[in-house]
């Protein structure tokens, strides 16, 4: 049977703990596992703190953006974790996950809890996915439940239908499967005129870590070998919109293609390949997006690389960025990426 359509029966303000069994059940026959790790404390940040009281009590949105969720297995334990004894073997190539590994576990302990606590208040979750397996927490605002094409399409169309009911002081995106291994870092310190992301490629910026990156973390070099370049390609799984920005980081196709359009490379910027992470970070740049590095560690259990294998060896304990070519102040950085962006009307 065809999934249970929430949009027209939920809206995202309804507390779902009120809702009857029935409608919080979705049978799938594919399974999100999970981790629960105990906590590894915070990596190092790298933008500039703002710890000013008048930043407690900004409200914060989480927006679970995925094809599936599955609430079906809540019983790992950190005991269990710290030494899994199986690994399940999935299909096509993806990667093997321990079998007791808990992304909505790891999701409440390392994001959840400490974003509650950064901005001194309850921080709204909500899930939008094609399928819900399971029943939902109480810590979920609102399911909203449709398919569409892209992963970009998806989270613009959750944007939509969140932002409908209020508005919030930032956004916060994430992978239904990422299990997380560090802390989220304070939201109450971040800027409200600035993105948040992991890099999936980076040098020639100083102060990085291995937890400012998506791949090839644990190194001690960043992952782009140039003594001259300098930039970044913003990694999608995971980041944070302020307000102010979301209308040009929450785009339909249609706009993100003229956005597309009017890129032009910053000066001595690095060379992105055609993936999708950087026709994303193209949008960015043309829009003049300046995005801050986002210290989180972790991995998409459901992937078909070596994520898991990359984040675990330095998960707990960050690795500095020694060799990170000409290794300029992000300030530097950003303003290449306004030189670089359209101030058309």
């Amino acid at each position: 049977s065809s999934p249970v359509s929430y949009r027209s029966r939920i809206p995202a303000w309804w507390p779902v703990a009120q809702l009857p069994v029935s409608l919080l059940l979705v049978l799938s026959r594919h399974s999100v596992l999970a981790l629960r790790t105990p906590g590894l404390g915070e990596p190092r940040g790298h933008a500039p703190a703002d710890d000013s009281p008048a930043h407690q009590g900004r409200s914060v949105a989480i927006l679970v953006v995925g094809r599936l969720l599955d609430f079906g297995n809540t019983t790992a334990t950190p005991a269990e974790t710290a030494a899994p004894s199986a690994a399940r073997g999935l299909p096509g190539g993806q990667e093997a996950t321990p079998q007791d590994v808990n992304p909505w576990g790891s999701f409440e302990e390392h994001v959840l809890r400490p974003i509650q606590t950064s901005v001194g208040r309850k921080v709204d979750v909500f899930l939008c996915v094609g399928v819900v397996s399971g029943v939902v927490p109480r810590t979920v605002t609102g399911v909203y439940n449709f398919s569409v094409g892209g992963q970009m399409e998806r989270l613009h169309r959750c944007y939509q239908e969140v932002s409908a009911s209020r508005s919030y002081d930032f956004y916060i995106r994430t992978r239904p499967d990422f299990v997380y291994l560090t802390d989220f870092p304070p939201v109450a310190h971040m800027r409200a005129n600035r993105m948040y992301s992991r890099f999936r490629m980076a040098t020639g910026i100083s102060g990085l870590t291995s937890s400012h990156f998506s791949w090839n973390q644990c190194d001690t070099s960043c992952n782009v070998r140039s003594e001259v370049a300098s930039g970044y390609m913003n990694d999608d799984m995971i980041f944070v919109v302020p307000k102010a920005l979301c209308g040009k980081a929450f785009l339909p196709g249609r706009k993100a293609a003229e956005w597309q359009r009017r890129f032009r490379t910053p000066p001595d910027w690095i060379t992105m390949p055609g993936w999708p992470e950087g026709a994303w970070t193209r949008r960015l740049i043309a829009a003049g997006v300046l995005t801050e590095p986002l210290a989180i560690t972790g991995y998409p259990s459901l992937s078909w690389r070596n994520h898991r294998g990359m984040a675990i060896p330095c998960g707990p304990t960050p690795v500095e960025k020694v060799r990170c070519g000409s290794r300029r102040p992000m300030a530097e950085v950003h303003k290449n990426v306004l030189t670089a962006a359209w101030h058309g009307a």
